[in-house]
């Protein structure tokens, strides 16, 4: 977890694009990547980054009083929707057999098709008795309890593919990067995809969340005070990967839920998401235990403490974090 944040094996600190995989590079998954581009998963990210770039932007803004534009100059951080995914990525892919990967993207339809054989099963006296034309007979009745419990075994099969222990692995983002050294947002379409139909929720809605997340990491970084500073890069990139992280997430945490009238399934797909997250992706949570309603303004002004002394360390970042709510409760 202490790991930094730009450490040279992470792509996000590399200048260079070698470090991404092309989507064709995996031929086993090959047909399943036309197939999510025929579905039109690309245009899906897409279209959910147009709606709620800018949405995202406000509420990060307002919720970290720091800017990414100055009197002086405009650092926006571009967001771009990438094909291919990191190599870190990979991995993953390859740890799970193809199918899998594809029976996951239909959980959902599995898990309905179960219910509508179990409906069928349960009222099969009855709908013989009303739709006599049908000449149902008992041997059929047997036949759909058998299909029920076939099906409800493949399910389970499935979901013994835990994707928690895979991500617990991989200590960078892998859905979409913040390039800190070129204050860059590129977003992965294949991956969130992929995911998204893993966790059975909406592409656009994981969308949002990885583009809050991406956008989360610009600000603290790039984000101007009302004095004009930001966070130096190399001191940004050398911080532990638990701060650095614990804050996007935080504030991706925040957005989607204040974004919910917009976007009222974002902040599902973070927590569907954050389940299977681990390590620097969790340690957010135990800062909202400790302040509580308070969060937001104790974790800004930690926030600004720490871009003001340079690199910033886990340890001194909780102390900072009880020391805030400390003061705080004492004061009210």
């Amino acid at each position: 977890m202490n790991s930094s944040f730009g450490s040279p094996e992470k792509h996000c600190a590399s200048n260079a694009e070698g470090l991404l995989q092309n989507c064709d590079a995996l031929s086993e998954l090959g047909s399943h990547f036309e197939d999510m581009r025929a579905r039109g998963v690309r245009e899906a990210v897409e279209r959910a980054v147009k709606q709620s770039n800018q949405l995202i932007r406000e509420k990060l803004r307002s919720e970290t009083r720091l800017s990414l534009t100055s009197s002086e100059e405009r650092s926006t951080a571009p967001v771009t929707v990438e094909d291919g995914y990191p190599l870190r990525f990979k991995k993953l892919l390859e740890s799970i057999p193809p199918l899998v990967w594809t029976l996951r993207q239909s959980i959902g339809l599995l898990r309905s098709g179960s219910e509508s054989i179990a409906l069928v099963g349960r009222q099969f006296e009855q709908i013989v008795e009303q739709f006599p034309q049908l000449r149902w007979h008992d041997a059929q009745k047997h036949e759909f309890e058998s299909s029920f419990a076939a099906l409800l075994r493949l399910i389970e099969e499935i979901e013994q593919v835990k994707l928690q222990k895979l991500f617990a692995e991989i200590d960078e983002d892998i859905l979409g990067a913040y390039f800190f050294l070129r204050g860059e947002v590129k977003l992965y379409w294949i991956p969130i995809g992929l995911i998204a139909g893993a966790l059975n929720v909406a592409v656009e809605d994981l969308t949002v969340v990885v583009l809050a997340h991406e956008l989360a990491h610009a600000y603290t970084h790039l984000g101007r005070d009302i004095d004009g500073h930001q966070w130096a890069t190399n001191h940004f990139g050398d911080s532990d990967l638990g701060v650095i992280e614990g804050l996007a997430q935080f504030y991706t945490e925040t957005v989607t839920d204040r974004l919910s009238n917009r976007f009222p399934n974002a902040h599902s797909a973070y927590e569907a998401l954050l389940a299977i997250q681990a390590g620097p992706y969790k340690t957010h949570l135990e800062w909202t235990e400790q302040t509580g309603s308070r969060a937001s303004e104790i974790l800004r002004w930690c926030l600004l403490q720490a871009r003001a002394k340079g690199k910033a360390k886990c340890a001194e970042f909780e102390t900072l974090v009880k020391g805030a709510n400390e003061r705080l409760k004492r004061s009210k």
